[in-house]
């Protein structure tokens, strides 16, 4: 039987008792009005003037949890959204190396070179630790590409062949030029995995709750997508990465287990 991470967030929680103050300042001024808050109510405690009772101090402290959530969703959202737009830029320059048209007019050999020089950029944007040097392997299968646990990528080239998608139509492919967006996918695992595991020098920007979240994603708790194709989908770390590598149509209809930075 599949296991899926079943999150369940703070609900109703007491967003609603901070909520005017999230709506009226940025999320800076918020954070140092809640560190303000702490601030005077450890003194007033120390000094014992602390004249709340237990339920508002728990209320004030409940306040203070959420807030600090609420700033590191913000900061991990605003470094996500920062990071795809950096990407997707190179693919959206019309006369760029990493154009559709400069692809379609390469042969395979070119499109290794392109992808590898696309894996440095992607690299240098997301700070991820992945080897260099993509390792292209040629397999008669549905698998077109893995991130594996020696930090390498691996690309099946056999689905560079002419018109290989339009043959089967299985998934609806853009044909093999969302190799680029199944590139960034899988760098997005290596950066889940560092963040998670603090492995990278660079220290990734993510929320504990969403760490909390992939890291209960990762074996033995990961679901294959041929054992359940719509808990594939759902589950945290992919969620993630299809929104990230802008792979939105593999995700209609699919309710996310945890959205993390990708709120409708």
């Amino acid at each position: 039987m599949a296991v899926a991470l079943v999150f369940v967030s703070s609900g109703c929680s007491w967003i609603d008792l901070i909520k005017d103050e999230l709506d009226n300042s940025d999320v800076v001024e918020a954070g140092q009005n809640a560190v303000r808050r702490q601030a005077g109510n450890e003194n007033s405690a120390q000094a014992g003037n602390d004249n709340r009772n237990e339920l508002e101090k728990v209320l004030d402290q409940t306040r203070e949890d959420e807030l600090a959530r609420s700033i590191q969703m913000q900061q991990e959202r605003t470094r996500d959204l920062q990071m795809q737009r950096e990407i997707f830029d190179l693919l959206e320059d019309p006369n760029g190396r990493f154009s559709i048209t400069f692809w379609n007019n390469s042969n395979i050999d070119e499109k290794k070179i392109i992808l590898t020089e696309f894996l440095a950029e992607v690299q240098q944007i997301m700070g991820t630790s992945v080897k260099k040097e993509i390792e292209f392997f040629r397999e008669n299968s549905g698998l077109r590409a893995k991130y594996t646990t020696q930090k390498r990528l691996r690309i099946n080239e056999y689905q560079f062949i002419s018109n290989f998608w339009d043959k089967i139509r299985l998934w609806d492919f853009d044909g093999d030029y969302d190799y680029f967006n199944v590139l960034i996918h899988e760098v997005r695992h290596a950066y889940q995995i560092e963040a998670v595991y603090n492995l990278s020098e660079n220290k990734h920007i993510v929320s504990d709750e969403t760490l909390f979240c992939w890291e209960r994603n990762f074996p033995p708790n990961y679901v294959e997508y041929e054992i359940d194709p719509q808990s594939y989908f759902a589950q945290p770390i992919e969620w993630d990465a299809f929104n990230f590598s802008k792979s939105y149509k593999y995700l209609n209809g699919i309710t996310p287990v945890y959205e993390g930075s990708w709120i409708k």
